[in-house]
């Protein structure tokens, strides 16, 4: 049971990984602000 839950967070990350690391590389200040803002309308 433990290693299949381990195996399916792995495959959750192996999926995941790259597109939030490229999501989080371009949050700036500036970024971080305007999406907030956005978010809040």
């Amino acid at each position: 049971m433990l290693k299949r839950i381990r195996r399916q967070i792995a495959i959750f990350f192996t999926v995941i990984g790259p597109g939030f690391i490229t999501a989080m590389v371009d949050n700036d200040a500036g970024g971080i602000f305007t999406y907030s803002q956005a978010g809040a309308k």
